[in-house]
């Protein structure tokens, strides 16, 4: 056997209702050169025998069945298992659109990148709609000032990087942000393919939902370290409750923000990269309205918002109707809207 272009790594955990959907659409993908490296990591339903039954008819898939270790211990055990020059990741629940390999490849070694990800096609009881996200390096390096900047299960990396830059196993959640900032940092080419490669199911078994205050925690840290090191920001102050929306926000905090943001802004030339800033700064006015107008209106007459949006957050400022807000953060609908709905 050749030895393939792409190697999948597969994480399986207690995945049955969902894992042959996945299977089905690696299988069928257009591009034919790859291996599958599906690791059964201590599953107690049938997510097993589906693998191996799976694998009776699928000849370039590796099955690894071992006890139960985790999601890093295991993306890093089918990285060093892996032949391919690419890694690419995916996770049981979720479905590879039949052209997601050929596509990503070849946009990745358009872009002279090492790491590629993809937009994403939520599915699922919440889902229902698209997040697209920055395709530039510099984009993808601002994304992350705020949070990460690639959907996990769609991203391909050169295994040479891969190898180099193995998860952290101190980040039982977040591991990927991690990841992404980490690699940032050593200024590792990035990109995303600027269209969704992948369905992204949406279910309550979801770490982000089960999990989801200790995966919180763990992304300030990372979002903590990366922006004190990183070239765009190590010289700007961290303010928590820019990107903790748990934090409440009192009126010098959202003064001082938007002078950051300010600042952070200037310092940009990459188009995708000013859009990362002003996303974010749209979405913490919008936490701000219980500041009231007073506070918020130099900051909004400023924003790239339409002028039915800015009447809206203008109004919902009067009031002090911060409420709303926070309906809307806790609320896990607003969770799978579109990005660009708030603009």
């Amino acid at each position: 056997m050749s030895t393939p272009e792409i190697s999948i790594v597969l994480p399986v955990y207690n995945a049955a209702d969902y894992l042959l959907e996945c299977l089905r659409s690696i299988s069928t993908q257009s591009f034919k050169n790859w291996e599958l490296i599906a690791i059964n990591d201590g599953s107690t339903d049938n997510s097993l025998q589906i693998l191996k039954n799976f694998a009776r008819n699928e000849h370039r898939m590796h099955v690894i069945s071992r006890e139960n270790r985790g999601m890093v211990a295991t993306l890093n055990e089918g990285i060093k298992f892996a032949q391919g020059e690419w890694i690419a990741r995916m996770d049981a629940d979720d479905v590879c659109h039949i052209d997601r390999l050929e596509k990503q490849l070849a946009w990745a070694i358009k872009q002279n990148a090492d790491v590629c990800g993809g937009g994403i096609a939520r599915t699922g009881s919440t889902g229902g709609n698209s997040w697209v996200f920055p395709s530039s390096n510099e984009g993808i390096y601002t994304w992350m000032l705020f949070r990460s900047a690639f959907a996990h299960p769609t991203v391909m990396i050169r295994r040479k990087i891969a190898l180099q830059f193995p998860y952290n196993e101190k980040f039982t959640y977040s591991q990927d942000y991690e990841l992404w900032t980490r690699m940032a940092l050593a200024k590792v080419s990035m990109t995303n393919y600027p269209a969704t490669v992948l369905n992204y199911r949406i279910h309550s078994e979801q770490v982000s939902h089960t999990k989801k205050e200790a995966q919180t925690n763990l992304r300030m840290e990372i979002t903590r370290n990366y922006w004190s090191h990183s070239e765009l920001s190590q010289n700007l102050t961290f303010l928590p409750c820019l990107m903790d929306e748990r934090k409440p926000i009192k009126k010098n905090d959202f003064i001082e923000v938007m002078r950051i943001l300010n600042i952070l802004e200037t310092g940009l030339n990459d188009t995708q990269a000013i859009h990362a800033v002003n996303h974010h700064r749209v979405w913490f006015v919008y936490r701000s309205i219980h500041l009231g107008l007073k506070t918020i209106m130099p900051a909004l007459k400023k924003m790239r918002l339409s002028t039915a949006k800015k009447f809206a957050v203008a109004i919902l400022a009067t009031f002090r109707a911060g409420g709303v807000i926070d309906f809307f953060r806790n609320a896990d609908w607003i969770r799978y809207l579109p990005l660009n709905w708030f603009f």
